[in-house]
């Protein structure tokens, strides 16, 4: 394994690990889904900004439309939802629960016969 895939990981696992921590300390101070709001619409904006810079094109058609309904179910619909959680929830539980989301994936994808069990 090379050093940039390491420090990668790392990074990854590090971020992804203060994740919860961090939002259940916004959502001491402002409402989750208020806090859900600022953090991605922060990161569209800067990630829009990066996309006009390097002069790439935003998706048409069909593209655009998935890209939407993706969009506002996985980030819009889904961190809300996990925004709201933390206020009750540990944000260990919460981690925990996240981190099973690839392992249901694969397990559902293997039940529907989408991919081979590997």
């Amino acid at each position: 394994m090379d050093r940039t895939t390491l420090l990668a990981f790392i990074g990854v696992v590090v971020l992804g690990g203060l994740n919860g921590v961090g939002v259940a300390i916004v959502n001491e101070g402002i409402a989750p889904v208020w806090g859900a709001a600022l953090r991605f619409g922060t990161a569209s904006a800067l990630l829009f900004a990066i996309t006009a810079a390097r002069r790439i094109g935003l998706p048409r058609g069909t593209a655009l439309a998935g890209s939407l309904v993706y969009g506002i179910l996985y980030f819009g619909i889904g961190f809300g939802l996990i925004h709201w959680a933390l206020v009750d929830a540990p944000p260990g539980m919460t981690q925990v629960v996240l981190a099973v989301v690839p392992l249901a994936a694969l397990l559902l994808a293997v039940a529907h016969r989408t991919e081979p069990f590997r």
